[in-house]
């Protein structure tokens, strides 16, 4: 990634999906996760769980910080140059740590978030709950969920660091396998334009597609389409997560990774209806 300053931190790549977007929302929208934020011991508000952003802290405010320059990133419109900030102490729900430097304000998102530069550099496991809208952090995932391992980003997409899963992608008869990115930082499920060759709804611009994992089982959901070859095929939100499980476990390590998912036992949420549950749990 090109960057306007020699400092290595600036090569960050930023990826953070239009949060809380969505044409028709279900009648239950699917949450955003949060957690507060201090920097240097004082509240700046809460910020948003971020497993598909490439970044440590995003900030909507410098918030007195220093300003050590800027940084080109990379979000759903393409490309701009936004600032960046010298390194600080600061503290996600209690969890203290040192960043090398914060995203300040870019134009899609007008809020904090913690991305997964964070989670890999501290080791902190995400615990996510659908049913409470809540986020916190363990310090492992509890036994007897379905534990899935991350797998590596498609080949096109090897500087990003977050969590990709494979999945069957099913529209009118046509089905692809697709490394999907997943993104506790977007409320709806994406698909790039082109994926499959169909015309999506004339009124929403979506196209509806049916997600299958073995474990999981399949998913029904309306799709948002995009328009950025820079980005994943695939961005799973937490409308599909929720329709996956209620309870979600991300656990970033330097290098890999896993989830842990504790299923629903009914199927049918919001607009991602589960149709199959044919799964293996873990010991």
């Amino acid at each position: 990634m090109r960057s306007s300053s020699n400092n290595p931190y600036l090569s960050a790549l930023l990826l953070l999906a239009p949060v809380g977007c969505t044409d028709v929302l279900p009648p239950v929208p699917s949450p955003l996760f949060v957690v507060p934020l201090e920097i240097e011991g004082r509240s700046v508000g809460q910020a948003i769980i971020d497993t598909g952003g490439e970044y440590e802290v995003l900030l909507r405010d410098a918030f007195d910080l220093q300003i050590a320059g800027n940084v080109e990133v990379l979000v759903f419109g393409g490309r701009e140059s936004v600032r960046y900030t010298e390194g600080f102490p600061y503290s996600v729900a209690g969890f203290e740590a040192f960043a090398d430097g914060a995203i300040v304000g870019i134009s899609s998102c007008d809020c904090n978030g913690i991305g997964v530069h964070f989670f890999r550099k501290t080791g902190a496991v995400v615990a996510l709950a659908f049913s409470q809208s809540t986020a916190s952090f363990v310090s492992a995932a509890p036994q007897g969920g379905i534990v899935i391992p991350f797998q590596g980003p498609p080949a096109f997409l090897n500087d990003f660091r977050s969590s990709f899963l494979e999945v069957q992608v099913e529209s009118n008869g046509g089905t692809r396998t697709v490394r999907a990115l997943l993104d506790t930082g977007s409320t709806q499920t994406l698909l790039k334009r082109g994926v499959f060759d169909l015309t999506p709804d004339p009124v929403l611009g979506r196209l509806r597609i049916n997600l299958a994992r073995d474990e999981l089982g399949i998913v029904s959901v309306s799709a948002a389409l995009f328009d950025n070859d820079e980005l994943p095929d695939l961005i799973i939100g937490t409308d599909v997560m929720r329709a996956w499980g209620d309870r979600w476990f991300f656990h970033f390590a330097p290098h890999g990774g896993s989830m842990t998912v504790f299923p629903n036992e009914e199927s049918g949420t919001d607009d991602g209806q589960v149709f199959a549950k044919d799964r293996e749990t873990s010991p």
